[in-house]
């Protein structure tokens, strides 16, 4: 979305006298306008008027490159700007941007002992998912699918088991935003094409990957 470009713009401290805030802003707006004269592919057609796929999220990225290094005369050419800047960014990004989902899988999920507490659990594991899973409330909304849970299913369950709740310590056990980043997390998918079936399996948490986030908040 917009206002997570804006974060990662403030974040990252992308934004210099050669290179302001305004001019980061037209160049989300240059890359995220809508082009009338092409046709749109399968869920393309949800996109949202301030948000943006990873091709454009990338395109965003060049641009800026260019825009701060290639314009200001810095680097003489895209390629090498695009090094200089991703590597330099790269060095400022917060720790939940870094967080590596496949050492942790690696490090806690694939264990002979774990799987054997995943089992031990396992009814109880299922019984939540499929209860939660159905949850949508806005059956109007695309890709509502009563199998499989989305965000907004899992930001719920969260909150009815008490976890944005204030802890003893002053503090909730789980921040929202921890949530929806263990949410990301959890999913071994990505989008690799702009049809109905990809976009829904990309917003939603199948059971496997809801094992994993138990793993994850823990």
């Amino acid at each position: 979305t917009f206002n997570g470009y804006l974060a990662l713009v403030r974040d990252c401290k992308l934004a210099s006298r050669a290179c302001p805030v305004r001019d980061l802003e037209v160049i989300w707006s240059v890359v995220n306008a809508v082009d009338h004269n092409r046709k749109e592919v399968g869920t393309m057609r949800f996109k949202a008027a301030r948000s943006m796929d990873q091709q454009a999220f990338i395109q965003c990225l060049v641009r800026i490159a260019i825009r701060k290094y290639v314009v200001t005369g810095e680097c003489p050419d895209a390629p090498l700007a695009v090094q200089v800047f991703l590597r330099e960014m790269s060095a400022r990004l917060p720790l939940e941007a870094t967080h590596n989902t496949n050492s942790f899988r690696s490090r806690y999920c694939y264990l002979r002992e774990m799987d054997e507490a995943l089992r031990t659990h396992l009814p109880s594991i299922k019984a939540l998912y499929v209860r939660y899973a159905a949850l949508n409330e806005d059956r109007a909304a695309p890709f509502v699918d009563d199998t499989l849970m989305d965000l907004g299913e899992w930001m719920h369950l969260l909150d009815h088991v008490g976890f944005f709740e204030t802890s003893a310590t002053g503090k909730p056990l789980l921040t929202p935003f921890l949530a929806k980043m263990i949410f990301v997390w959890s999913r071994v998918r990505y989008l690799n094409d702009a049809t109905d079936g990809s976009v829904k399996r990309l917003r939603h948490m199948n059971f496997k990957d809801f094992m994993e986030v138990y793993l994850l908040i823990y």
